[in-house]
């Protein structure tokens, strides 16, 4: 089934229609052959505000029958600014990814460890982006983060250094603060996916989207459910999806 997009709802979404459509200048690129253009350039508006989009990367979004899903840009939510930064959020979900897909693993089932980071940071992040946009995707920090009404019981992973990662839960709560901030839908492929594994998609078109934190069992994970609020999750369900998050520069 293919789905119409409506925005992810969010507090971020702040200014009128013409702050909300500043977008990254592409230069000296061939849309029609974006996807493969290695030297795809970008240039960012420093004055971008909280609640902007912003669009780089591009990704599989567009759902085919025959399975050659079309790749298209990516929009970005930009959450918060910090100097010469700005962190993004994707606006939709763009695929559906196991927390932890290797049935070996020994718990506690961590961030650090988890395949969905290994996806953002390897085959997401080498094939969404240019060489260009690669350079622009900064390096950051990321913090082991757990469900905050646990923490104190629950062994954490080590901090990371990622390209790509996921919100935790407090971040979540802090960027999209009410249920209908969290809201998000699906792109088309993701959405098919979905319905391959019987996933979870409300009828509204509003997906499960995994955080980063860990949960109080030692093999689950927490996610952002359909309906706005948190829920514990076994680490490796597929039908969950992925909303990437980074900081970019922005100087």
């Amino acid at each position: 089934m293919l789905m119409s997009f409506a925005a992810c709802g969010g507090n971020t979404n702040k200014g009128n229609d013409e702050d909300a459509s500043k977008t990254l200048d592409y230069s000296n690129t061939d849309n029609s052959d974006a996807t493969t253009n290695e030297d795809r350039e970008v240039n960012i508006d420093k004055n971008i505000k909280v609640g902007d989009s912003v669009s780089f990367g591009y990704w599989n979004q567009t759902y085919q029958e025959n399975g050659d899903d079309a790749d298209e840009i990516i929009e970005w939510v930009v959450l918060e600014k910090q100097g010469d930064k700005a962190l993004v959020v994707s606006k939709y979900a763009l695929s559906s990814f196991a927390y932890m897909s290797d049935e070996s693993a020994t718990p506690p089932i961590t961030w650090e460890m988890s395949s969905v980071r290994k996806w953002l940071n390897g085959t997401f992040y080498e094939e969404a982006f240019s060489n260009n946009e690669k350079a622009i995707i900064e390096t950051t920090t990321v913090t082991a983060a757990a469900d905050p009404d646990y923490v104190t019981s629950i062994v954490l992973g080590n901090d990371t250094q990622d390209k790509v990662f996921l919100l935790s839960v407090d971040e979540v709560m802090k960027y999209f603060p009410t249920e209908n901030d969290k809201l998000c839908q699906v792109t088309e492929v993701g959405e098919a996916r979905y319905a391959e594994y019987y996933g979870y998609v409300s009828d509204e078109g509003n997906c499960f989207w995994w955080t980063r934190s860990q949960s109080s069992s030692s093999w689950s994970a927490m996610a952002v459910t359909a309906w706005g609020d948190f829920q514990s999750n076994h680490s490796d369900t597929t039908d969950i999806a992925v909303r990437p998050a980074m900081w970019i520069s922005i100087g």
